[in-house]
């Protein structure tokens, strides 16, 4: 009676405890409630035996032929464990706010100078002066980010990152826009934390209007993916000393090589990405690296270690997964996953070819074509032409 008895304790003292989790599928197993699911990971080697088993799972391999204390969890469990521990895309956590840096590379630091952040006129009040940022809708708001995640309480203002290729001339993802018309756009410079939060005033020549001067188009060549604004209010005389073009590589990007790219993910303030390097040359056109990125950080700029444009980021991975109802970094080994695309910087036309078509555009009353211009609408007059 008295073994009995005993039993009956511990099993009673195991629901309570099994009270704060649930039954994963049904075994008789207790995993973590929703928000903290998944195995347990306490150390770098758990770590690469969790990684090995997320490439394993992602080449279609049963969960039953892994490690045992993995079978009773699914890719989504096992990815948001990773992340858990690394808090990143790709290996360990690479992304950062500048300021945040120690020891900051002065190169780094000249190119945040040349990187643009691209916001719809409606996050600014330019009735003022200094111009005043007035988001205040935070990514965590914004994508509905779980509790852990990074900068979840810094405001998104950014729609996408851009840069400069010269004194008056920006350059970022075709795809961020779908409309040739770019009156409601704003080019943002400085956009970055400081130690008493997002920067908000914005003194002259750091906002600019722009008009758009060059685009690829999606039908003709789709993975180039660029486009070109004019800031309108910019020239070489009266462009402020701080915002200098960026330079670009003279040499192309080969795997192996050490890269990092500075940008706006989530659309928050700027962010370092470093510690990666090239993956692969899919082609003449684009080349794949395990750079830390999300949405909105489409047309940032990838740099050499020289701290030379190489390339620009244009797709990825997807970089938030939905994890009992929020969203959560997915979590990638170092060599896992797909990989970020980004544009060799020598398919971007030459400045002077840029400058020759808006040259043309002003001598020859040329309008650029309106209409929608993602590849689906091929028949849309603007992607009649490479302009």
């Amino acid at each position: 009676m008295a073994v009995s008895i005993y039993r009956i304790c511990v099993l009673l003292a195991l629901a309570v405890v099994c009270s704060f989790f649930t039954v994963h599928a049904g075994k008789t197993i207790c995993v973590p409630r929703c928000t903290d699911g998944g195995p347990s990971i306490r150390s770098r080697r758990d770590l690469q035996e969790l990684d090995r088993e997320l490439l394993r799972r992602g080449s279609g391999a049963l969960p039953s032929d892994g490690p045992a204390r993995f079978r009773g969890y699914d890719l989504d469990e096992l990815a948001a464990a990773a992340t858990r521990f690394r808090r990143t895309l790709y290996g360990d956590n690479d992304i950062d706010d500048p300021m945040d840096v120690s020891h900051l590379p002065m190169g780094v630091r000249a190119n945040i100078a040349g990187v643009v952040a691209i916001m719809q006129r409606s996050q600014l009040n330019e009735k003022v002066t200094p111009t005043l940022l007035m988001a205040e809708t935070t990514a965590a708001t914004a994508e509905n980010l779980c509790p852990r995640e990074r900068f979840r309480d810094q405001i998104v203002a950014a729609q996408c990152t851009g840069y400069l290729i010269a004194p008056d001339l920006v350059v970022t993802a075709s795809h961020c826009f779908k409309s040739n018309n770019s009156g409601s756009l704003r080019f943002v410079f400085g956009f970055e934390m400081t130690k008493s939060g997002p920067k908000r005033e914005y003194g002259e020549g750091d906002v600019r209007h722009g008009v758009i001067a060059y685009r690829s188009s999606p039908c003709l060549r789709p993975e180039r993916d660029f486009v070109v604004y004019q800031l309108t209010d910019a020239d070489d005389n009266s462009f402020p000393v701080s915002h200098r073009p960026l330079v670009r590589a003279k040499d192309v990007a080969h795997s192996g090589d050490r890269v990092y790219m500075l940008g706006f993910p989530l659309g928050t303030p700027l962010k370092y990405s470093r510690n990666a390097r090239v993956r692969a040359m899919v082609n003449d056109v684009f080349f794949k690296a395990n750079l830390d990125g999300y949405d909105h950080n489409s047309g940032s700029p990838v740099f050499s270690r020289d701290h030379e444009i190489i390339g620009m980021h244009v797709r990825g991975v997807k970089a938030l997964f939905n994890s009992c109802g929020c969203e959560r970094s997915t979590a990638c080994p170092n060599n896992g996953c797909d990989g970020e695309d980004a544009t060799h910087i020598s398919h971007l036309p030459s400045i002077a070819d840029i400058r020759e078509t808006i040259r043309r555009i002003k001598e020859d009353g040329y309008e650029p074509p309106t209409g929608d211009c993602e590849r689906e609408h091929c028949d849309s007059p603007c992607n009649s032409q490479l302009f």
